[in-house]
């Protein structure tokens, strides 16, 4: 886990680190699906195509002309990788062996021994003023205040930061667990969406497939009814052309013979006379002038499309 303190809590790192590059966030952008990255990891992604799919979650991301730098920024992550960032490049003070020796000394000077009279050591503790005397103090500076020698200020305050430190630390393993939870309860969440996706996407397919049979049903009954249709139409009409061959036959036979005088006319006479009666007493003994063919409608059945 570049760039994290090992002291900070598992919990939290996992928090801090970005997926595609392991290191602690650098400008830390928010994709729709609200995964975070860096945003020059997204820019990377982006330089091959402006739409991609997010590595935690797989959902579709689509950048607009301004590109990564567009996307919102996730603030509390930014807070605490600053604050982390900071920490860790705050400015160290490098000194030689003598100058190291010069201030331990001082350190030790100013621990021991009162800057007020600094000849006399610092072996009260005011419990007033909060803060170590020497003997001297007690009159000029304490006077009248409650003390206690300086070993047993400094036990009693390592038994006291020894109280609040493993209550912090209690603390912070609750904040952690609590923590673990949420990250535990996102990744179900995300489990649980996927298998959703998976259900419609299923549900679609199986609709689709029964639509496109229904479809495929219909059409056919519509066209066998079409054939049928077409059927009867030819069946009525092939003994019409049948007829309307004979009269104009006749006609035109008879129409011959009277523009041109002929001695024989009598007989396409009759053969006209005889083609006219048979075919209307035939439309005389029909319900209609002319046959109706007995048609199909090609309505289809709606009903099918109920899912």
């Amino acid at each position: 886990m570049a760039g994290v303190s090992p002291s900070l809590p598992t919990a939290l790192q996992q928090e801090l680190l970005c997926v595609i590059c392991e290191k602690l966030y650098s400008t830390p952008k928010v994709l729709p699906c609200l995964h975070t990255f860096c945003q020059d990891c997204l820019e990377e992604r982006a330089k091959e195509d402006t739409t991609f799919n997010c590595p935690v979650c797989d959902t579709r991301t689509e950048l607009t002309l301004e590109g990564v730098e567009q996307l919102p920024e996730n603030t509390a992550i930014l807070d605490l990788c600053d604050r982390i960032h900071n920490q860790e490049v705050m400015p160290q003070l490098v000194l030689d062996s003598d100058e190291e020796e010069e201030s331990e000394e001082e350190e030790r000077k100013l621990y021991m021994f009162c800057q007020t009279h600094s000849k006399e050591k610092q072996q009260l503790y005011c419990m007033q003023c909060k803060v170590p005397s020497c003997t001297e103090c007690l009159d000029e500076i304490h006077a009248g205040h409650r003390m206690m020698s300086l070993k047993r200020a400094l036990d009693d305050r390592k038994v006291s930061v020894a109280t609040f430190l493993n209550r912090g630390k209690d603390l912070m393993e609750n904040y952690c667990s609590y923590i673990q939870g949420l990250r535990e309860t996102e990744k179900n969440l995300h489990e649980q969406k996927q298998q959703a996706d998976n259900s419609i996407t299923q549900a679609y397919q199986q609709m689709i497939r029964k639509l496109t049979d229904t479809k495929e049903s219909m059409l056919k009954d519509v066209h066998e009814k079409h054939l049928q249709n077409i059927r009867a139409i030819h069946q009525t009409r092939d003994p019409l052309l049948t007829e309307v061959y004979e009269l104009a036959s006749a006609c035109e036979g008879a129409q011959q013979d009277q523009d041109q005088t002929r001695p024989d006319f009598t007989i396409r006479e009759k053969q006209l006379v005889q083609v006219v009666r048979e075919i209307s007493e035939k439309v005389a003994r029909a319900p209609t002038p002319l046959p109706t063919p007995p048609l199909t409608p090609l309505t289809p059945r709606m009903e099918e499309w109920d899912m």
